[in-house]
């Protein structure tokens, strides 16, 4: 595709963003929005000029406080759609491109180091703002870079490479001419290759769509996901065009032998385009979506049945009109170094549902002292009273192959956003990149269930995507739970397949790049095991019949799910020479495979329960032993670490030795002979593994687990179950891990995510909260520091007790810094003595910064108060 150079291609650097756009008054909320479809409501407050103007003056606070700059040699220029006079420092322009051509100019000639560029829409009280530098100055001053803008253009071509369109028009999406509308900038003006998507769906309009759709499409450079289109209609294309619509948010994804994900904003009506890359280095992002999610999770520790049940009645008096995100995290901040016998987990969406619960265990928590048996509910409340973590060892189960499904693992890119940058993770995503279009399917119009349906069958009909995919979401999980809340397995170990997920997820393989080369060029999963089934007809000595291949593949081979006894169905396979069984998943359930009529004889002679099982290929028996050498080509990789760890095999039923050699051989002896899946558990548990815990899709180990164990004393935890979100199955199993002792670190849920190979912290930029000002004091103190760029707000889970009273004096002296520590005096106050005079002073100040910022939310102010007024009241033989 021939392209013209653009005239203006100065690179500038998005280094800070704010937004108040409808109801959505900060820029979580607005990017929270844009990933989950929601619409805007414009009519929630009306406001005076003056009070518009106002808060336009404090989101640009906010977002030069996000940029780390302060107001020396910055220039500013707000697009409005009035008249209204701004600050005599203000440049005030007609559109938000035009400020950003004069930004670029300005930037490219070195006569600012900084632009703040602003939105004001009067007429829907909508407004936002970005903070602009050169690109090279934002990467010598160590910004940190949402996005970069390639080149402005108008009516000039323009070169790039985009995947991502932002439709700017002020009619809906379904209603432009978008055949008409293709750009010359695309990649590729193949079918379903450029998502798109318009703020104009949501309802933005005039300058509020403008700024709306600027920082929408920096927000998902940044975040690299590709957002959904509000209220989309169904629509047929009138002829080809390379759009296509995302029904949900979903993970962007480079496709191979591409670096960097680009993006561009069309203004349809002068035919102008906004072009953005996102920031190839390598840089830390927020858990913002993560920590404020609607869904909480409280922790309450006692050493007896009646203390547990007296904390619990004294939490309900907390929640009622307390602000529930402060609460949870203070919640877990007293629970951190709780050694208390047992241990009740509260979850809910919000205050009547989390008193429902309350009350529910109540009842729940009594019976379960009575009783001995664990109580949960159906949202993810959990109470046991026979912890396993302090009985026994945990282990990761590793399921088996071709459980994927349309959808799977969207949202855990978003929830965890620095996931991707994981080097076996990446290495995971190259290949998952290639399968994506099965995982979550592109077209221009609103699919049917029907068509989701046949989408679901193609996918499940690639076995080679079903097993990257599988084996992808094995690792996504393992490193959320191992590397971010600290759960560290003793052991693990696998279900037929899921051995082969377990090296790759436990960064045992590391070059996950070659093993899916040789997956992919080999006829195992294609012809030999799958598809003609060429080892089953030669170990059957049957002709090939290449003139009738689907009839053929279809009679040759079936697999069944059968409900009955293992020894009993052994006894009906004597004498069947084509039919195997080839795992036993429980005593009671088994897989048998082979010739269709021979296994539906077998299967009436049982008189029990069977069904086709979700998969076909051929596998643990020895009509593939043929396959022996293939397999372990495919299974020799060379190793990138050896965890310490135990990893046991079904080849032997025994621990795994961590050779290169060794491994391969035991992965391909488990997979052509039959596969004992109780033998391999109960062999787990002698060695006082107590704690199983399910990293893949599904459940089915789970289940088998429990009833391979019965009543011996075990804990089962899944980490995905079809229906659920990502979030809740998280959160569920965190908080049956919670309440069985197992050894968690719960930060991630509020605050502070530490990384896996660094012990920085990252905090979500404190400005952007929706209402926190207690960070929002630390944030101001630090971003105006000689230092600001290494400057993070205190947490209390860095800091001990010598290290704040270190900080005694100025503590004493700065009733922000009191406001700032104030998590932490709670967790250690009876190792400091509180001045009273001075934190009354804090509160003051609050309240003060409360009135002005936080306009209607009393249920924030008041939930802190509570906190702040506990201290201060607090009698002088307990400080």
């Amino acid at each position: 595709m021939q392209t013209a150079k653009p005239t203006k291609n100065h690179q500038i650097a998005i280094v800070g963003m704010n937004s108040h756009l409808g109801n959505y008054s900060s820029l979580d909320a607005f990017e929270r929005s844009i990933y989950e479809g929601h619409l805007p409501d414009f009519n929630h407050l009306k406001l005076s000029t003056k009070e518009i103007l106002a808060r336009y003056d404090r989101i640009a606070s906010i977002t030069l406080k996000d940029a780390a700059i302060n107001s020396e040699n910055l220039a500013k220029i707000v697009a409005q759609d009035s008249k209204q006079k701004l600050d005599s420092t203000v440049t005030m322009v007609d559109s938000v491109f035009d400020a950003l051509l004069i930004a670029q100019e300005l930037l490219a000639q070195g006569e600012v180091t900084a632009v703040l560029v602003g939105g004001v829409d009067f007429a829907d009280q909508a407004m936002g703002a970005v903070v602009l530098k050169s690109y090279e100055t934002a990467k010598s001053d160590r910004n940190r870079i949402y996005a970069v803008i390639n080149a402005l253009s108008s009516s000039t071509p323009v070169e790039a490479q985009v995947t991502y369109l932002e439709l700017l028009d002020e009619r809906r999406l379904e209603e432009v001419e978008i055949e008409q509308k293709i750009p010359d900038y695309l990649a590729t003006n193949a079918a379903c290759s450029c998502a798109i998507s318009s703020v104009t769906n949501a309802g933005y309009q005039g300058i509020a769509a403008q700024i709306a759709s600027l920082i929408k499409t920096t927000l998902c450079l940044y975040y690299r996901y590709i957002p959904p289109v509000p209220q989309w209609h169904q629509q047929t294309p009138k002829s080809h065009h390379p759009f296509y619509v995302a029904a949900f948010a979903k993970p962007w994804f480079l496709a191979a032998g591409v670096n960097q994900r680009v993006a561009a904003i069309n203004i349809v009506s002068n035919n102008a385009q906004i072009i953005l890359a996102e920031e190839v280095a390598s840089q830390r992002r927020s858990h913002a979506y993560l920590e404020q999610m609607p869904c909480y999770l409280f922790p309450l520790a006692a050493d007896d049945a009646q203390t547990l049940l007296k904390q619990l009645d004294t939490f309900k008096q907390t929640i009622e009109g307390g602000n529930l995100a402060q609460i949870a995290k203070q919640t877990i901040i007293n629970h951190q170094h709780s050694k208390a016998d047992y241990i009740l987990a509260i979850v809910g969406k919000n205050e009547p549902e989390i008193l429902k619960e309350c009350d529910r265990a109540a009842q729940g928590v009594a019976k379960a002292f009575e009783t001995g048996k664990d109580w949960q509910t159906p949202i993810g409340s959990y109470f046991t009273p026979n912890p396993q973590g302090q009985k026994g060892k945990i282990a990761y189960v590793y399921p088996g192959a071709y459980n994927a499904h349309v959808g799977l693992g969207k949202d855990l890119f978003h929830l965890f956003p620095n996931l991707i940058d994981e080097p076996v993770i990446k290495s995971t995503c190259n290949r998952v990149a290639g399968i994506e279009k099965l995982l979550y399917p592109r077209s221009w119009h609103k699919l049917t269930p029907r068509e989701l349906e046949a989408k679901e069958g193609e996918l499940m009909n690639d076995p080679l995507a079903m097993l990257e995919s599988e084996t992808g979401f094995a690792g996504f999980i393992t490193t959320i739970l191992r590397d971010y809340f600290q759960v560290k397995p003793q052991a693990a170990f696998g279900y037929s397949l899921g051995e082969t997920s377990m090296m790759y997820a436990q960064g045992v393989w590391g070059d996950i790049d070659r093993s899916s080369d040789v997956l992919n060029t080999s006829p195992l999963f294609k012809t030999r095991l799958a598809g003609k089934k060429e080892a089953v007809r030669e170990y059957w000595q049957l002709p090939n019949q290449p003139h009738e291949p689907h009839k053929s593949q279809q009679e040759l081979w079936r697999t069944y799910v059968v409900m009955a006894n293992s020894e009993l169905v052994k006894e009906k396979l004597q004498g069947e020479n084509r039919v195997y069984l080839t795992q036993i998943s429980t005593p009671k359930e088994v897989v048998i495979a082979g010739d269709p009529q021979s296994c539906e004889r077998v299967i009436a002679s049982l008189d029990c329960d069977a069904f086709r099982a979700p998969f076909n290929h051929v596998i643990h028996c020895e009509a593939i032993k043929s396959e022996y050498d293939e397999l372990i080509k495919l299974n020799t990789l060379p190793l990138n670490q050896t965890p310490e760890i135990t990893f046991y095999s079904a080849a032997n039923y025994q621990e795994i030795k961590l050779s290169s050699q060794e491994i391969a051989h035991n992965l391909t002896q488990t997979l052509i002979h039959q596969l004992d899946f109780p033998r391999l558990v109960e062999r787990v548990y002698q060695d006082n593994y107590r704690i199983f815990i399910e990293v893949g899709v599904g459940s089915n180990c789970s289940r088998w687990i429990k009833d391979i164990l019965q009543s011996k004393e075990h804990a089962v935890i899944s980490l995905h179950r079809r229906g659920t979100n990502d979030f809740t199955s998280l959160v569920k199993a965190i908080a049956k891990l919670l309440s069985h002792h197992a050894q968690l670190d719960l930060s991630p849920l509020y605050g502070v995510v530490k990384n896996s190979t660094s012990d920085q912290p990252v905090i979500s930029p404190a400005e952007n909260k929706v209402l926190d000002p207690w960070q929002e004091s630390a944030a101001e103190q630090g971003k105006n520091s000689a230092d600001s760029e290494k400057f993070k707000p205190p947490s209390c889970e860095e800091r001990s007790p010598d290290d704040l009273a270190n900080h005694k004096t100025s503590l004493e002296n700065d009733p922000h810094n009191l406001i700032q520590w104030q998590p932490t005096f709670l967790k250690f106050k009876n190792g400091l003595s509180h001045n009273n005079t001075h934190l009354s002073q804090a509160h003051s100040v609050f309240i003060e910064q409360d009135k002005e910022y936080s306009l209607n939310n009393k249920k924030v102010i008041d939930a802190h108060l509570k906190v702040l007024e506990k201290i201060i009241n607090e009698p002088e033989n307990k400080k």
